[in-house]
């Protein structure tokens, strides 16, 4: 993975209350199938989902900008269940502080 490549989208406690972040967790049995699907509709080439009890970050190698757009599309993809409110105020913060 090229370093101009490299995206991050970050969530964490400073950000969001540690339920929330909590809410981001991908079950063992779903992570796979949710990155790869995420892979081919936004074109990462590689990706990475780091989890720990107070953050959650989604790393990832685009050729493009990652703009708010696309972060919301990351978002969806991971977490289709999430409440529509929640997926609003993850992917608006995201849009913010992602990239590299």
């Amino acid at each position: 993975m090229l370093t101009e490549n490299l995206k991050v989208v970050s969530f964490s406690f400073s950000n969001f209350t540690l339920p929330q972040v909590g809410m981001l967790h991908l079950p063992d049995a779903e992570k796979s199938r949710r990155v790869y699907a995420l892979m081919r509709q936004t074109g990462m080439s590689e990706c990475m989902v780091l989890a720990t009890c107070n953050r959650l970050e989604i790393i990832s190698s685009l050729p493009h900008f990652l703009c708010p757009g696309m972060t919301a599309k990351v978002v969806e993809s991971l977490y289709p269940e999430m409440e529509a409110d929640v997926r609003i105020k993850a992917f608006v913060f995201a849009g913010i502080r992602t990239g590299i």
